[in-house]
């Protein structure tokens, strides 16, 4: 039975066992021996691997869009990309030109982090859940470029039960 929605594709794509690529806090590994990396994992039989993101320093969809070269058949996800890094525009046309460039292959997790990271971008960082809401509605906005017009998962980060709500109401 072929999978019918962009979820029940994600979660036939992403498998049952992923694994989990921090970013150091030290130094950064080289791309190519995070190429190597992902490659070794894909011949091994890994389906998939999340990467997450703080704000500055590296940019997780930039990271994705390079893992997601070097393999063929590997899915990518943000576990999570920081609301506080980028416009939720560019989120979307990032997350949309991923999915249009590697077709069932990319998983967007977005996430609210700390007080600490909205403060590094110059924001308040108020009610986690009310910054969420207001990113995932403002992802759709008209863009002065239009964004490739793909599907694409997205899944949210939830530690308390009206942020699991609002993850559940927003799954795609």
């Amino acid at each position: 039975m072929q999978p019918t929605t962009v979820v029940e594709a994600a979660r036939a794509a992403l498998g049952p066992i992923g694994v989990f690529l921090p970013s150091p806090l030290a130094e950064a590994a080289p791309v190519d021996a995070q190429r190597a990396a992902v490659r070794r994992l894909e011949r091994a039989g890994y389906r998939a691997a999340w990467t997450n993101e703080g704000v500055g320093g590296k940019d997780a969809f930039v990271q994705l869009a390079v893992l997601l070269a070097a393999t063929e058949r590997m899915t990518f996800g943000t576990g999570i990309a920081n609301i506080w890094a980028r416009a939720p525009q560019t989120a979307h046309g990032a997350a949309a030109l991923l999915a249009q460039a590697y077709p069932g292959r990319f998983v967007l997790g977005l996430g609210v982090g700390y007080p600490e990271q909205a403060a590094s971008a110059g924001r308040e960082f108020g009610s986690p859940l009310a910054a969420m809401r207001d990113y995932v509605d403002r992802m759709a906005a008209p863009t002065q470029l239009p964004a490739p017009d793909v599907a694409y998962p997205r899944i949210l980060a939830a530690l308390g039960p009206k942020m699991l709500r609002l993850a559940g109401e927003d799954a795609r």
